[in-house]
């Protein structure tokens, strides 16, 4: 039992597998970046109606009604 500590000690101490372990922490660090920057949802931009002034609102509303006298006619 003393012989497989050493060994595993051995293993666990040696640079290949601390920088190959200090590697795959920070690809998958990189991994879980990237699949949580993909879920965010897009909002629709929210564009702002352009202000009506009442003059034209009105005369707007005047040209409606002209139409509409229009097709009574016909």
């Amino acid at each position: 039992m003393d012989h497989l500590i050493s060994i595993i000690k051995k293993v666990l101490t040696d640079s290949h597998v601390i920088f190959i372990a200090i590697v795959v922490f920070i690809y998958m660090d990189f991994v879980c970046y990237v699949v949580r920057y993909r879920k965010k949802s897009h909002r629709p931009k929210i564009r702002k109606m352009p202000l009506v002034s009442k003059e034209t609102q009105s005369a707007s509303s005047d040209e409606y009604e002209e139409d509409i006298g229009n097709e009574d006619m016909i």
